[in-house]
């Protein structure tokens, strides 16, 4: 399974209209990509906080709204998670 950055690096890379599989060396051209995609998900490591408020309005299970916190907390480990996994 693609990881999130990877998935990115390759939307780039066909959005630049280049071959994501092709060879560039050892690598393929996707992977030239992740530095611009690591620094969006840098950039966007912290909500802004109308996303914050919008999260916090999702109910949990029961029924009760997570509330902001909560929902900043879960994307902010999504987002480092994404930058920690390997490409």
């Amino acid at each position: 399974m693609k990881t999130t950055l990877e998935r990115a690096a390759r939307a780039l890379c066909e959005l630049d209209g280049q071959a994501t599989d092709a060879k560039v060396g050892p690598k393929s051209m996707w992977q030239d990509y992740l530095p611009e995609v690591r620094a969006v998900f840098e950039a966007i490591r912290h909500p802004s906080l109308d996303l914050v408020a919008t999260g916090g309005q999702i109910e949990d299970l029961g029924g009760t709204p997570i509330g902001a916190l909560r929902a900043e907390a879960v994307w902010v480990s999504m987002i480092e998670r994404a930058l920690t996994k390997p490409s």
